[in-house]
């Protein structure tokens, strides 16, 4: 009995020997894997590694979230050398994230790459580009005194949310009952209120997007008037075939210190543009230190046929205290009397008392700078009198 108990407890010691050592080789047998890939310059933003894309490297930085919950548990510097990053001895069956951040710059491919490990995972490439941020400049500014205004200026080519912080009126430009408000959401600017006097306005817009870039930008901007101007014609009737200049000059709103105003005018024939006289450039004031005298301008043609013409000066604004405008007159053509020359000759002088004389005008076209006769006929025309003396 008792060799029997003794057998029974060196097989169940024996037991317990071999399970834990299968227990301890288990523990051992841990399965990990890696996930490798290579950072490229997405230069056509489709998230493909195509076209002229290229990959880069030189001191970039790819970092490694085990678990995806924001905390970055390892990274990986790309050099020269070593241009594919490469994670290793990640535990099966766990969540990843693979993150690539740099301010101003975002990425194309799916950031971060999220993905539970079954195998080991290569070519898990990630793209990258360029923020160019600007802003709509379609969005006309200027706009009249006197009238409710409302202009909204967006954000183009980053990715919300925006920092609006910095953006603010410049020193001395802000015209008086306008306001401005940002919305970081949508990425915009808008100005509003109602405008009381004639005044210049800038706006220091700065903005960053969520990928870290950055846009500084002063918006210029005019609340304008009517403009006082003159439209004149250098001669009306004028003869067909002859030179005419139509000249349209404004006057500064403050003869002592002018507002300055610049743009482009376009003299119109009704409805046809005036050759020549097209994109006209027309300014007169201080322009960024720089003082310029377009004004009057003006606009020379010889082509007008007989009859009545409407001449329109279109006046376009770009900058400064005149809103845009048109300018008319009417200019009359007429054709050209024929020019001629007239000689007086006497058929006797001196002459007796009481006898009969003849006066004799003859009338002949004029010649022109070559000699040549113009009209009809070279005879020309005669006036006779006779009168007794």
């Amino acid at each position: 009995m008792k060799t029997k108990l003794n057998f029974l407890l060196v097989f169940a010691l024996l037991a317990a020997l071999v399970g834990g050592i299968t227990t301890a080789a288990y523990a051992q047998e841990d399965v990990t894997y890696s996930i490798s890939g290579q950072l490229f310059y997405d230069d056509n933003q489709n998230g493909i590694l195509d076209g002229d894309d290229y990959y880069t490297y030189f001191g970039e930085t790819i970092q490694l979230d085990q678990g995806c919950d924001g905390t970055v548990d390892d990274s990986f510097l790309l050099t020269y050398s070593v241009q594919t990053y490469t994670f290793d001895n990640l535990p099966e069956g766990q969540s990843y994230c693979i993150r690539y951040y740099n301010p101003g710059y975002r990425t194309t491919t799916p950031n971060p790459v999220t993905t539970s490990l079954s195998e080991d995972m290569t070519g898990v490439n990630i793209g990258f580009a360029y923020v160019y941020l600007d802003y709509d400049r379609d969005v006309d500014l200027n706009g009249p005194v006197g009238v409710e205004y409302t202009r909204t200026v967006a954000v183009t080519g980053g990715d919300g949310p925006y920092d609006f912080t910095g953006t603010q009126w410049s020193s001395w430009n802000q015209p008086p009952g306008l306001n401005l408000r940002t919305n970081s959401a949508a990425g915009t600017l808008t100005i509003s209120g109602m405008p009381t006097v004639v005044a210049e306005g800038q706006i220091h817009l700065q903005a960053t997007d969520a990928n870290g870039a950055d846009l500084n930008q002063t918006l210029v901007f005019w609340i304008q008037t009517d403009a006082s101007a003159s439209f004149t014609s250098s001669q009306s009737p004028s003869n067909a075939g002859q030179q005419v200049t139509f000249s349209l000059e404004f006057t500064p709103i403050e003869p002592d210190a002018p507002f300055p105003f610049g743009g482009n005018v376009i003299f119109y024939d009704g409805d046809s543009a005036i050759e020549g006289c097209q994109d006209l450039l027309f300014a007169e004031g201080n322009f960024w230190g720089e003082y310029l005298d377009y004004n009057p301008v003006a606009c020379s043609t010889s082509a007008l046929s007989v009859g009545t013409h409407p001449i329109t000066a279109v006046y376009l604004s770009s900058i400064g205290a005149y809103k845009s405008g048109a300018f008319s007159l009417t200019q009359e053509v007429v054709v050209a009397a024929e020019a001629t020359t007239t000689t007086l000759a006497s058929s006797q002088n001196p002459s007796l008392l009481g006898g009969s004389v003849s006066f004799t005008a003859p009338v002949s076209p004029a010649p022109d700078g070559a000699g040549n006769l113009h009209g009809q006929r070279a005879g020309g025309r005669h006036a006779r009198h006779h009168r007794r003396v």
